[in-house]
């Protein structure tokens, strides 16, 4: 937990904050129980969660003093 706390308060001030929606009713309809959820992540910079997880690498690397030089990053 301390990890992800951590990770939240160094990319705060650069991620977006996205939605979370319910989706169960639709999905009811089609006869799929349970409570269903999107995070739109796709809303996020980059179009993806992993705009999340690369800041977070780099911000931990940069106050360690050990941020590389050139970092290249895909999907």
């Amino acid at each position: 937990l301390e990890t992800i706390l951590s990770a939240r308060k160094r990319i705060g001030p650069v991620v977006r904050r996205t939605p979370l929606i319910e989706v169960t009713e639709p999905l009811a309809a089609k006869g799929i129980p349970g409570r269903w959820w999107l995070k739109l992540e796709s809303l996020q910079h980059g179009g993806a969660f992993k705009f999340r997880g690369v800041n977070a690498r780099l911000s931990k690397w940069a106050e360690e003093g050990d941020l590389p030089e050139g970092v290249v990053t895909f999907s």
